[in-house]
């Protein structure tokens, strides 16, 4: 019993900090799960220290993929850390087989959206590895992501040199640790180390392994630093992967933070420029669809904390085999350096905690949400979280009052399955004889039924399935005429990452009504596909196009906002087109 609220039933799991058991609140009649610090590890203030550290993490962080706290206390000097309990499967119990890539990707990008809002609340993760992510299958087969154990989670700019890590400590899991963690301490790590990690998993995801697959601490620690990773094609036999896909793994994969995305988001916008076709054809683990919407047999659910052992590293190949021969020296070296520095490693067994209550009915959103406001030129600033239902403000077209007005087309959750979308005849813009008229938001106001209740789901961060695609689809069909059709299923499109076929349906909706640019989102999305390489020049002549000098203001806060020189530079060469 805990603080007489808490009773204690059942051990779940084990971490490198904490053990966690299935507890139930006695007030409220509803299962938890309790995190306490390790028997033999109390007595070690540091390692008290780093448990309160993610009682101090978890409490700043309020996202749909970061395990929720509900409660903390101390119990006879034991303090322990209370969260929701769901049941799940870890990724770790996915891995090893090769996933579709698009279900891969969407794994990792709702990892990403987790990563990207504990960064800009300066939170390294440090530890993030598959053992470390709770997937669990909503009821329309989607994949729902949590992220837990933030038990060496990192504040930025707090504890430099401190006594948390003044012991020289490397901390972290040798499989997932990038570089600059190994080599200098999690002093070092930042928000790029994280990236390095989820680069692995999404590795791991589509190749069905591990890039370097060595057991050992020491040759793991040898191959982070100093070896380059195999490509997805190599770990691949007999399949052709596209480039743009491979670029993407090895710059998250790159040795130098540097040379890595900048941020998450920057991480997140290049899988969204993915082209949209076939991303691995043939040879193991091919599949012949852009969006694959294919999944393995459903997991058995288990609690998010039962499983306490990691699976086991694949074989080394015969490459990595003899590559590991001719390292043994070096390897000898490292060890004992490693000895004599006393580094050791907190190479923690693939625990699983338990996590919080996922939504039962939507995974983390595949696009971060857009606030509506009129004016091309007035971009709002995107939610760092998204908003719960109760707390949005209602809008003149809700969805109820304007249900009955399009009844035939509501959107139907369940009808999901595969989508893409639809190939139309070909498109010649018109030419405009005299000035652009004034802008306006064709999105404000009542909208009919289907249009409103998707674009209520894509303003709060939720996910746009199947079903949403083709209700949007069919009222585009039947009322040509009505350009509100395709802004809305162009913005869908751009919340699923298809930011081509979103262009689409700006440029038709444009040449029929110019106006109709006021829609902020349209330059919003634009303006991500300006910042990829596959599709800036078509961005770029849209931007110039559709919005001429209008777009000025929102391409130099976009420049403002972005880090990486690459994007920086393309969207600077559009705003001086714009000039």
């Amino acid at each position: 019993m805990l603080e007489q609220r808490y009773r204690v039933e059942q051990r779940l799991g084990e971490g490198g900090l904490g053990t966690v058991y299935r507890a139930q609140h006695l007030k409220l009649a509803r299962n938890v799960a309790v995190k306490v610090l390790r028997d033999d590890l109390r007595g070690i203030p540091q390692l008290r220290a780093r448990f309160e550290r993610e009682v101090k993490a978890l409490s700043s962080l309020s996202h749909p993929n970061v395990v929720t706290i509900t409660d903390y206390g101390v119990e006879g000097g034991m303090p322990f850390l209370v969260m929701e309990l769901v049941e799940g499967v870890e990724l770790a119990k996915i891995v090893g087989e090769p996933l579709p890539p698009e279900r891969a990707l969407m794994i990792v990008r709702q990892i990403l959206a987790s990563l990207a809002y504990a960064h800009e609340r300066d939170v390294v993760h440090r530890d993030l590895k598959p053992a470390n992510v709770i997937v669990r299958q909503l009821p329309d087969g989607r994949d729902h992501v949590t992220v837990l154990d933030f038990g060496l989670a990192k504040f930025v700019g707090d504890d430099p040199g401190g006594d948390l890590t003044r012991s020289g400590l490397v901390v972290g899991t040798p499989a997932y640790m990038p570089p600059e963690q190994m080599a200098a301490g999690a002093r070092r790590a930042d928000a790029r180390s994280d990236l390095y990690a989820a680069g692995l998993i999404l590795f791991e995801l589509i190749a069905g392994r591990r890039p370097f697959t060595f057991e050992e601490p020491a040759e793991l620690l040898r191959a982070h630093l100093v070896m380059q990773p195999p490509t997805l094609a190599e770990a691949l036999p007999g399949s052709v992967v596209r480039p743009e896909l491979e670029e993407l793994v090895a710059r998250a994969l790159a040795k130098s933070p540097d040379d890595r995305f900048p941020d998450a988001r920057a991480m997140i916008d290049a899988m969204d420029a993915l082209p949209y076709e076939p991303l691995v054809r043939g040879g193991v683990g091919g599949h012949d669809a852009r969006r694959d919407t294919t999944r393995p047999a459903r997991p058995t659910p288990i609690s998010a904390a039962a499983a306490a052992s990691e699976r086991p590293a694949p074989t080394p190949t015969a490459a990595e085999r003899a590559r590991s021969m001719g390292m043994r020296a070096g390897i000898a070296a490292i060890v004992f350096l490693m000895t004599i520095a006393g580094i050791a490693w907190t190479a923690r067994r693939a625990t699983t905690e338990p996590v919080a209550d996922a939504p039962t009915t939507e995974p983390a959103p595949p696009a971060a949400p857009l606030a509506r406001s009129e004016g091309p030129g007035t971009i709002a600033t995107q939610p760092t979280a998204p908003v719960a239902a109760a707390e949005v403000t209602p809008r003149d077209h809700d969805p109820v009052a304007a249900g009955a007005e399009d009844t035939e087309a509501l959107v139907g959750e369940e009808d999901e399955g595969e989508v893409a979308p639809e190939v139309e005849a070909p498109f010649v813009a018109p030419v405009r004889v005299g000035p652009r008229p004034p802008a306006r938001n064709p999105l404000r106001g009542r909208l009919p039924g289907v249009l409103s209740r998707v674009d209520a789901r894509i303003e709060r961060g939720r996910p746009i399935g199947a079903g949403d695609i083709r209700a949007l689809q069919r009222y585009r069909n039947d009322r040509p005429g009505d350009v509100r059709g395709r802004l809305v299923l162009g913005h869908a499109y751009a919340a699923r990452g298809w930011l081509s076929p979103a262009m689409d349906q700006y440029e038709r909706a444009v040449g029929v009504d110019e106006s109709v640019r006021g829609d902020p989102a349209i330059l919003e999305n634009l303006l991500r596909a300006v910042r990829t390489e596959s599709l800036n020049a078509r961005a770029s002549e849209l931007v110039v196009r559709i919005f001429g000098a209008e777009a000025q203001a929102g391409v130099r806060r976009a420049i403002s906002r972005v880090r990486d020189p690459g994007e920086r530079g393309r969207l600077e060469a559009l705003s001086a087109r714009l000039r």
